[in-house]
């Protein structure tokens, strides 16, 4: 059977980018220099790691030279925006997967704090205020952050149009994180 590498992202973390090996390995093949490059929004440099097949591997603000701390309380959020991560293992030129997406785990933090700030009843009989143009507003920059992934990570490939899916959720999110 042919060796097939694959990644799984969790993004759940503004401070991680969280990167599991899924792959599957021929048992005949010696699996030789593994290592994920990546490549954060706005940077020029990749940052090479050396990984462990079938492993977890966080990526943090030290991992892309953004801060130099052992204490992981003053670790910084990673940046939102278009990411690209490579994984390869020897002969790196024929066994390496790529993958370009657009996180956008800082603004879903500001996007459940703004949710949190609106306290929307949940009555039996709830009918709407003032509230109600608040959850319109919120679940619109809900639909906004998705435009901004999908453009990215369902291979489109629009980063103009992501940057604006994203900056228009911003715009809706301020609005109500303004006000707490």
């Amino acid at each position: 059977m042919k060796t097939q590498l694959l990644l799984n992202f969790d993004n759940s973390n503004p401070k991680v980018l969280g990167i599991r090996d899924v792959s599957y390995y021929n048992p005949i093949l010696q699996i030789c220099e593994p290592y994920i490059v990546v490549q954060a929004p706005g940077f020029t440099t990749m940052y090479s790691v050396d990984v462990t097949p079938h492993d977890y591997h966080p990526v943090n603000s030290n991992t892309i030279n953004l801060t130099k701390t052992t204490n992981t309380q003053d670790l910084v959020n990673l940046p939102d925006g278009v990411w690209y991560v490579k994984y390869s293992i020897q002969p790196h030129s024929e066994l390496y997967t790529e993958h370009w997406f657009y996180r956008t785990s800082v603004l879903r933090c500001d996007f459940y704090k703004a949710l949190l700030a609106v306290d929307m009843p949940t009555c039996p009989g709830y009918v709407g205020d003032d509230k109600n143009q608040a959850y319109q507003e919120l679940m619109l920059a809900d639909f906004h952050i998705n435009s901004a992934e999908a453009n990215i990570n369902n291979g489109s490939f629009d980063i103009d149009l992501a940057n604006g899916h994203y900056n228009k959720a911003k715009e809706l999110i301020l609005k109500y994180l303004n006000h707490c």
